[in-house]
């Protein structure tokens, strides 16, 4: 039998705020609400919390390095 992988919750969440962000739909320097985008994506709060954890560092960096390039 052939594994499949499944991305959690958390991962989906991740990737959608990043590309969103990245690609401007987001703009930087929006105030992201967890309740907010926890109901216009229809899941709970915790794993958009956690999604955001991981992003914070991520994009930060980003902002910051594009923020300081001519």
């Amino acid at each position: 039998m052939k594994l499949i992988r499944r991305e959690r919750l958390g991962e989906q969440l991740f990737e959608l705020l990043r590309r969103n962000i990245l690609s401007g739909q987001i703009p930087v320097g929006r105030r992201l609400v967890q309740g907010e985008f926890a109901a216009e994506t229809g899941v709970s709060r915790l794993p958009v919390r956690d999604a955001l954890k991981r992003l914070r560092p991520r994009i930060s960096s980003r902002v910051m390095n594009s923020a300081a390039t001519p």
